[in-house]
């Protein structure tokens, strides 16, 4: 890299030029030549993206379609939002590391969050300075870099709703109409095997008091729709 300054009229004007072109065909030359340098450049090509929000009741977060979200105790509940949101990042962080370990991250939260993570603190609060050394201190050991992007909240409405519903892990449950199209298709059956009184979608059903897997199943059509933690791996 070299660096020329042209002044004018009390201007400076600072020109960067690069061999670009050089220095790529030596890049790629190396990738070529070294296979731990190839899988080093992809990997930091495939960087993983987990969105988080947090509301004064909870905290959501989405790793490629893979939810987590919790609720707050009535301690934390007490912390301003700007602390609320960081504990989000970090909780999901910490959740996901299986899957996120090594590689770089993009965090997409609130601007706070954003600011805080970028420029590794700040001075406006105490206490939201502790939580970002807390998480930097464990992306230090777990990510190979770690960086923060504002997402508007109208786009973040995965995060943004589980933060807020706070839905019971494993009950979720396919849409009404996705199931009248399986009945249609297969006939309507009496039994579902995955189920709770709030999202069953048959008369009868075993729970998690009746476990589906402890008894005798019934001779007829069954439906099952397992948790979500036996597909989604969290």
């Amino acid at each position: 890299m070299k660096w020329t300054s042209k002044i004018s009229k009390n201007e400076v004007y600072y020109n960067i030029v690069v061999a670009s072109k050089e220095r790529g065909a030596r890049f790629r030359a190396k990738l070529r030549a070294d296979p731990a340098a190839r899988e080093e450049n992809l990997a930091k090509r495939r960087g993983k993206v987990v969105s988080t929000d947090a509301s004064t009741s909870g905290w959501g977060a989405l790793l490629k379609g893979r939810p987590f979200f919790g609720q707050w105790s009535e301690r934390e509940k007490l912390l301003y939002i700007n602390c609320l949101e960081m504990m989000a990042v970090d909780n999901a962080l910490r959740h996901f590391c299986p899957l996120i370990k090594g590689h770089h991250v993009l965090v997409r939260s609130d601007m706070s969050v954003v600011a805080y993570i970028n420029r590794q603190g700040g001075i406006r609060s105490r206490n939201l300075y502790r939580l970002t050394e807390r998480l930097l201190v464990w992306a230090q050991h777990n990510l190979r870099s770690l960086r923060a992007a504002h997402v508007p909240g109208h786009l973040n409405v995965g995060p943004d709703r589980l933060s807020r519903d706070n839905v019971p892990t494993g009950e979720w449950s396919l849409h009404p109409q996705t199931v009248q199209l399986l009945w249609k298709t297969f006939g309507r059956v009496k039994v579902d095997l995955f189920a709770s009184q709030e999202n069953a979608h048959c008369p009868e059903f075993f729970s998690k008091s009746r476990d589906a897997l402890a008894h005798v199943w019934p001779r007829c059509p069954l439906y099952a729709f397992p948790p979500s933690r036996c597909y989604l791996g969290y």
